[in-house]
């Protein structure tokens, strides 16, 4: 009885198991040309008791479907070529078939607008590939993917890649130096599992600041020409060189602002070539713009020498006397003071016998005999 009673357990756990796998099920839409579609999920992913099911036929094991051509070392790839259109589904595990990454209604999500937009603007780009309108997971369906932005102008077509960083987001940022001129683009993304493309369009202006240079001053004035674009209270401007930014004194006035660069002038390392000008700013319409704008004439005065740099005092370096210095030094002290002692013995003597010789004259003229006078 007792086993009876199990038995009717266990068949029942079956039954309920199987029927929470049949109500687990996720559905996607199929438009008219679509080319293919692309199942991908981890090699540790079980595939029992998962299913998918086109519009109007009977379901199929997805273990039957992956026949591992496509597998990659991480990732089992499925793929069906023209897949008949309509409402799809994929049934099983609720958890397991979220984790399967159906690659159907690719989209690119950005930013991006149609401008306008200025020569000298640091234009930034950003792209996330989707599918169903979600991010997609699997790491794998992003294999050799390569994502670029084309445009084209009246006599050229211009090319920006935008490497790939990651989790379906391509990113790049680059100054803009175009002819001035409207411009039709795409952007295009291209792997082995995964393809889109989405038109854009967009209008290039001329830069929106001119710039003065006063060199006997060290100045430069930089003005804003399109005030009716860009708002100029918006306006922050600073100085980079190498990349960092310099403490100067700018001045605004008015749609001008002056920036005074005596210190960088005075400085022997400047180079006007790594310096550049940043200006931050926002639109009328609201969207926020960089400009990196190169010094386009000489702005420190060519009269200006800057003066030499202290000169640097040799080190001298003082040496230990060595043992056999030392025995020479006295030696040569000892033949000094010899010879000294040599030529005052030597003075001494030559004085005495000079003193000796004249006290012998002396006495021989004392001594000389008295001759009588004559009588007269």
């Amino acid at each position: 009885m007792a086993k009876v009673y199990l038995s009717v357990l266990f068949s029942f756990f079956l039954l309920s198991q199987a029927h929470a796998l049949e109500n687990g099920s996720r559905s996607f839409t199929i438009t008219p040309k679509t080319p293919k579609l692309t199942l991908i999920f981890s090699k540790d992913l079980p595939l029992d008791n998962i299913f998918l099911q086109a519009p109007d036929e009977p379901q199929q094991a997805l273990q039957e479907l992956n026949n591992g051509f496509l597998a990659t070392q991480t990732h089992e790839v499925i793929q069906i070529k023209a897949p008949k259109p309509g409402t799809w589904l994929l049934k099983g595990d609720k958890e397991r078939i979220k984790k399967i990454s159906i690659l159907n209604r690719i989209g690119i999500k950005t930013a991006f607008n149609s401008g306008p937009y200025f020569n000298h603007e640091l234009l930034s780009l950003q792209l996330t590939l989707t599918a169903e309108n979600q991010p997609i997971s699997a790491e794998a369906a992003y294999e050799q993917i390569r994502a670029k932005l084309i445009l084209y102008g009246k006599y050229k077509k211009y090319y920006f890649e935008l490497p790939y960083a990651g989790k379906g987001v391509f990113i790049n940022s680059f100054i803009l130096t175009l002819p001035p001129d409207h411009y039709e683009g795409v952007f295009k993304i291209s792997g082995t599992y995964l393809e889109k493309a989405q038109n854009i369009s967009l209008d290039v202006l001329e830069n929106p600041f001119a710039q003065h240079v006063n060199s006997v001053l060290d100045q430069l004035m930089l003005e804003l020409t399109r005030p009716e674009l860009i708002k100029p209270e918006s306006i922050k401007v600073e100085v980079l060189v190498d990349d960092v930014p310099k403490k100067l004194l700018i001045k605004p006035h008015e749609l001008s602002w002056i920036i005074d660069f005596v210190p960088l002038c005075l400085s022997k390392n400047f180079n006007q070539d790594n310096a550049l000008i940043l200006v931050k700013a926002q639109m009328h319409q609201a969207r926020a713009v960089i400009f990196k704008l190169f010094i386009e004439k000489t702005v420190c005065s060519p009269y200006y020498q800057p003066p030499p740099p202290p000169p640097v005092a040799t080190p001298v370096t003082v040496k230990k006397p060595s043992v056999l210095s030392l025995i020479n030094y006295w030696i040569i002290l000892a033949c000094a003071l010899f010879l000294a002692l040599g030529s005052m013995i030597l003075l001494l003597f030559l004085r005495r016998r000079k003193n000796k010789n004249q006290l012998k004259d002396e006495m021989e003229v004392t001594c000389e005999p008295i001759r009588p006078r004559k009588k007269k």
